[in-house]
C-alpha cells in the first residue's frame, strides 16, 4: 500500500517547482480519473496535432499558451458560456 500523504507531499514539491497545483483522484473513483486522462487528451491533441515541433521550449510555451487561450475562449457543445466565463 503507498503511503498517502508521502506521495501528496511529493505532488506538492513537483507543482511548486513546475508551477501548479496537484489534485489527485479520489480512492475508489476510476471515472474522475478517466476525465482527467481525457481533458489531458484533448488539450494534446488540439494544441500539438497542428504542430509539434519548436526551436526552443520557450517558443512551444507561447505556442500552447496560445492554444490554451482559444480553448478557454470557445463555446462547449450545449452550452451558453464559454470555459473563460464560467471558471475565471
Amino acid at each position: 500500500m503507498y503511503d498517502v500523504e508521502n506521495i501528496t507531499e511529493l505532488y506538492n514539491q513537483t507543482g511548486s517547482i513546475f508551477n501548479f497545483t496537484s489534485i489527485p483522484c479520489n480512492p475508489a473513483s476510476p471515472n474522475e480519473k478517466g476525465r482527467d486522462e481525457e481533458a489531458v487528451g484533448f488539450v494534446r491533441n488540439y494544441c500539438f496535432s497542428e504542430r509539434n515541433e519548436f526551436d526552443s521550449i520557450d517558443q512551444a510555451n507561447e505556442f500552447l499558451s496560445a492554444k490554451l487561450e482559444e480553448i478557454k475562449s470557445g463555446n462547449v457543445s450545449k452550452r451558453e458560456l464559454t470555459p473563460l466565463h464560467l471558471f475565471f
